[in-house]
């Protein structure tokens, strides 16, 4: 559907909203609010409320992607005096005031009150003059590339993966606001279309789901079934591989594979680092092979004995980390590299072929996430004896190269699919921003099409 464009347009005297109808007015937040406020930063409990009757502290997290999700909270505890006046209410817009760059000034809107959350310090509350503007309104607004670009230009901060923005960030930015009854057109306008979109989305990603779990099942069933669907079966013994083909063997993975640690060289020797070679660690294993990695150390690391490579071949895998909580990567390291101390590198004896193993701990994925223990502090850790005694079942070599050259071209065309469904996702995704975005700067005259203008809106 195509939107025309108001008749009259002006120069809004604001170098990046450029045009925007004659009839609006430019104005800075400052001059729209009735209120500004900024949470506090008490010692809370770790985990959230239980009840609405219990009081909590609101988490920065809770207005990324702008839409409120007061389950993100931490409990106030008991021995502390709440602070009233910091309590949610309805149609308050939230800002997140600290955060990375990417969700520093993230906002948005409380749909009812919670009188029992509290704003922290990691968040801007603001309140606006009911008979100027809709938050809502405003939220959207906050929410374009445009009004995003200027507040990640004004954050400040020492550590990449936090900045700040000030309290005049957000109160000296100009934004357009037509009249009120016009604001809310668009505000219904928009939440219809919104809906749309985002059911649109829903559908693509339920499909997306349905692929992950089609390809987690070829890999399963090619693993530990064969390919020959007439084989002579035998019973294995064991609960999640049950019957397996006759002619497989089975045994323990620890008497077929040979293990490696890893290590982190010191950071306080500063030839170490930023060198050419690559240093894997978990945020690395994102996909099946790796060939280079976000941290580097130097040749003198190896040379001195401050780390140590793998060979080209081995198969990386993570024993510690909050990952294994949902997902056990199995990463194939495409060229010697040296690894941290919360991964394994493993490399298989004669009886297997690498690329098969790979595909074999992947289709076991979830008997491996079965035996994730907990260490310190909650962090998710493989204990090493329990997982190596997995038994895994082990066909001939030539079969596995054939299981391995069939899940490949099975693979393949999920994932074709797969990237055809990401890109409607990404397609519809850009398509709702540049709607808002063109809706709530006036470069679209929506009116007309408002649904349900005379009713209630925010």
């Amino acid at each position: 559907m195509s939107f025309p464009r108001y008749a009259n347009y002006k120069d809004s005297g604001v170098e990046w909203l450029g045009e925007v109808p004659k009839h609006w007015k430019t104005a800075k937040i400052k001059h729209l609010i009735s209120t500004f406020e900024q949470g506090w930063s008490p010692q809370c409990e770790g985990f959230p409320v239980e009840s609405e009757h219990q009081w909590g502290v609101l988490k920065v997290g809770c207005v990324n992607g702008g839409t409120f999700k007061p389950e993100e909270n931490k409990t106030l505890p008991s021995e502390l005096e709440p602070i009233p006046t910091l309590a949610i209410l309805k149609d308050d817009l939230l800002i997140s005031r600290a955060n990375t760059r990417e969700l520093v000034g993230s906002a948005a809107i409380a749909k009812r009150d919670y009188p029992n959350l509290l704003l922290c310090d990691k968040l801007y509350r603001l309140r606006f003059l009911q008979d100027t503007c809709s938050p809502v309104f405003i939220a959207l607004h906050l929410g374009t590339n445009g009004a995003r670009g200027q507040i990640e230009l004004a954050a400040t901060g020492a550590s990449s993966s936090m900045v700040n923005i000030a309290q005049s960030t957000i109160l000296e930015l100009n934004i357009v606001v037509p009249d009120l009854l016009e604001q809310k057109s668009i505000v219904a306008f928009l939440d219809a279309e919104i809906a749309k979109i985002d059911a649109l989305v829903a559908e693509q990603r339920r499909l997306m789901e349905l692929l992950k779990e089609k390809r987690q099942a070829v890999i399963s069933h090619a693993v530990t079934k064969g390919l020959d669907p007439d084989a002579p079966m035998k019973p294995s013994g064991i609960e999640w591989l049950a019957d397996v083909p006759a002619h497989w063997d089975l045994t323990p993975l620890k008497y077929v594979v040979n293990l490696r640690s890893g290590g982190t060289p010191s950071k306080a020797n500063l030839t170490y680092w930023d060198g050419d070679v690559p240093w894997a660690s978990s945020k690395d294993l994102k996909s099946e092979v790796l060939s280079d990695t976000q941290d580097h150390i130097t040749q003198s690391a190896i040379d001195e004995g401050a780390a140590v490579l793998v060979p080209a071949g081995s198969l990386l895998i993570v024993v510690r980390g909050m990952i294994l909580i949902h997902t056990f990567p199995v990463v194939k390291a495409l060229v010697p590299m040296a690894i941290n101390q919360d991964l394994k590198a493993l490399t298989p004896s004669h009886l297997l072929d690498v690329d098969f193993l790979a595909w074999l701990l992947r289709g076991a994925s979830k008997e491996t996430l079965g035996r994730i223990d907990e260490a310190a502090h909650g962090t998710k850790v493989l204990r090493l004896d329990t997982w190596t005694s997995i038994v895994l079942p082990i066909p001939p070599i030539a079969e596995q190269i054939k299981i391995v050259d069939e899940i490949v071209n099975r693979l393949n065309q999920i994932d074709t699919l797969a990237t055809e469904i990401q890109r409607a996702i990404d397609l519809l995704q850009e398509r709702r921003t540049a709607l808002i975005s063109a809706a709530v700067t006036g470069q679209i005259d929506v009116r007309k099409f408002a649904v349900n203008e005379s009713a209630p809106c925010h």
